[in-house]
């Protein structure tokens, strides 16, 4: 009878470990045809790993890391991971926390005494979760119209973000991405530590975790030995892109190989018993703004749900590279894809492996199905108006009979349709708009629903009709010393313009005249670049 049962059970966890493998090769062959769907001969590629606990369940590169001297992307070419570096940084900065050489509520110019002064405290923890306020070097490079093309080292970011002594907003007042931000970390890493960016990730990340190929890209021209290049595809061709100029660090260009990053994942998984609750951190929001709101930028990451699942991810661009990281801490899974091909949709493969991999984990979107109903006029009418937004924008609602249209500057109106006689929706895209209360016949106040965003919009006066003199008085030339660079207003056509560096087409696309709209006195509203104020000094601009 013992023989029996053991023989029973023997055949219990021999089928049980077929259907294991089976599973496993299912998944796996499932991936591989997605990531052959990108494997088009000779162009460039990427590489890609999925990770499962302790195991490498699926590892590829494909594709070209040299068009001009046809060689083929392997698991030790070296990619730039761009901004997918910052959860590195992050991590150093917690290392130095836990050896108590860094305190991340301390003022930065503790650290970086040459800095201006802002006026304001601003910590670590606030460059760490994007609140500082610090305007974007990247941005800044674009209004002084410089080239992303052009050498550019940590001496030139350091003496830009100084340049600019003006702060976008309150330090911790809200979270607004910035690549100055964790440059200023790695700076601090080096003043802490006495040791350069790229001497201390070696050492204290790099070497313990076994990473022999990943390296810093710190000075322009440095030799990686590996290294794939970038492209990007114009038309029919593939252009090779000079990711070499820029040698920042902190923020991008931390190059690493598949083999290695699939080590720094399992690490993450599986953190160390003295590193756990420094990688809980990096996973789980705890900070927030001033008001109370969790910020959902932790240490590099963004934490979010993913069809009900938790997951801590992030995207890299730079020229010629694209790459993304995704960890779903809670289910032991990560997923990295690192391009040297612009074109390549790193995102959307990765969602497909996700939702093959968590299957029925994952919680369905159910889309809400909305019955349209007609309010009456006079309550139509009582939304009728300009409702400004927190960004400066106007929202205008117009009536013609028992429909309610939106007016935004610069796009087709849009018929708001009725779900309530206060709830409303668009059908063009995903987003709605909540119509408060009226008061003596005229709603003060509406909230606008859309990408999980709920900002207010209070009702404002119709915008000026300004005459060619009007027109006039704004025109000029606007001078920023910080950036060393101007700012033309025309009048065109009777219509104000605000005249751009060459670098806004190159880059973004945007024509160097732009239109600007009047919405309210001296602030008007750009299709691409947002608001734009005129400042008046004794009663001149």
């Amino acid at each position: 009878m013992k023989q029996l049962f053991v023989t029973f059970l023997s055949i219990s966890i021999f089928y049980a470990a077929c259907a294991q493998n089976y599973e496993k090769t299912f998944l796996v062959n499932k991936i591989d045809s997605l990531v052959n769907q990108l494997n088009a001969s000779g162009i460039p590629g990427g590489a890609i790993a999925v990770v499962s606990g302790k195991e490498v369940l699926y590892k590829k590169a494909f594709g070209m890391m040299s068009l001009e001297y046809r060689l083929p992307n392997t698991e030790n070419t070296l990619f730039n991971l761009a901004s997918v570096s910052k959860h590195f940084t992050a991590y150093c900065i917690l290392l130095l926390e836990k050896e108590k050489k860094l305190d991340l509520d301390e003022d930065i110019r503790t650290y970086l005494p040459n800095l201006p002064d802002y006026g304001l405290k601003i910590t670590a923890r606030h460059l760490i979760h994007h609140t500082s306020g610090i305007a974007s070097s990247d941005n800044l490079r674009l209004f002084a119209g410089l080239s992303f093309e052009a050498p550019w080292d940590s001496a030139d970011e350091f003496d830009m973000i100084s340049r600019y002594h003006q702060l976008n907003y309150t330090p911790n007042k809200e979270g607004n991405y910035s690549n100055s931000g964790y440059f200023l970390l790695a700076k601090i890493i080096e003043k802490v530590s006495g040791m350069s960016f790229n001497d201390f990730i070696a050492e204290k990340v790099f070497k313990p975790l076994g990473m022999k190929e990943s390296i810093i890209y710190d000075q322009c021209g440095k030799v990686i030995i590996d290294k794939a290049y970038g492209y990007k595809k114009n038309d029919k061709t593939f252009t090779r892109m000079n990711s070499d100029a820029e040698s920042i660090y902190g923020s991008t260009n931390l190059y690493t190989s598949l083999n290695d990053i699939t080590i720094w994942m399992q690490n993450l998984l599986n953190p160390p018993i003295g590193e756990k609750d420094l990688v809980l951190r990096m996973f789980n929001p705890s900070d927030t703004t001033n008001n109370g709101d969790t910020l959902n930028y932790t240490y590099g990451l963004n934490v979010w749900k993913y069809k009900g699942i938790k997951i801590a991810d992030h995207g890299g661009y730079t020229m010629g590279f694209r790459s993304q990281i995704m960890f779903f801490p809670d289910n032991d899974f990560a997923i990295i894809t690192m391009s040297n091909n612009e074109n390549i949709d790193n995102y959307g493969l990765m969602t497909k492996i996700a939702d093959l991999y968590l299957g029925d984990k994952l919680i369905p979107e159910i889309k809400k199905d909305r019955i349209e109903m007609k309010p009456s006029a006079d309550i139509l009418k009582s939304y009728v108006g300009n409702y400004r937004m927190p960004d400066g924008m106007k929202l205008n609602f117009e009536q013609n009979g028992d429909t309610l249209f939106l007016i935004i500057p610069g796009a087709p109106k849009f018929v708001m349709h009725a779900e309530s006689e206060t709830e409303f929706f668009l059908k063009e895209f995903d987003a709605q708009c909540t119509f408060n209360k009226p008061v003596n016949g005229k709603c003060p106040e509406i909230t606008w629903h859309q990408n999980n965003h709920h900002p207010k919009g209070y009702r404002a006066g119709n915008p000026p009709v300004l005459s060619i003199n009007d027109l006039q008085n704004y025109s000029g030339n606007y001078v920023s010393e910080p950036l060393n660079v101007s700012y033309p207003v025309i009048v065109k056509n009777n219509k104000l313009i605000l005249v751009v560096p060459k670098n806004f087409k190159t880059y973004l696309g945007i024509d160097q005249e732009v239109l600007l709209d009047c919405v309210d006195k001296d602030q008007f509203f750009t299709q691409r670049l947002g608001m734009l104020e005129f400042i008046r000094d004794s009663h001149k601009i």
